[in-house]
């Protein structure tokens, strides 16, 4: 999840201004020796996630995204960069 373009989102996307707020845009990784994007549609064309499953997880991550942020909104803080 990425709240604001900075860190390796920002690398990715350089005609993104940085620290612009992009309303949680929600990405797949792998996790382990090294992280490599997949898309969500890599996702649903290779058959390892139905078009459901990612419309729910990534529904799932920005519910859980907005938990988070408006905890730390309580706290007079913001969210930049998470990884759900």
């Amino acid at each position: 999840m990425e709240n604001n373009a900075t860190g390796s989102f920002w690398r990715r996307y350089p005609f993104v201004r940085p620290c612009k707020n992009l309303n949680t845009v929600v990405e797949a990784w792998t996790k382990g020796d090294s992280d490599l994007l997949i898309t969500l549609e890599a996702l649903e064309a290779t058959g390892a996630m139905t078009r459901a499953e990612i419309d729910f997880g990534v529904e799932l991550v920005k519910e859980i995204a907005e938990i988070v942020c408006q905890n730390f909104t309580s706290k007079d803080s913001i969210v930049i960069d998470g990884q759900i």
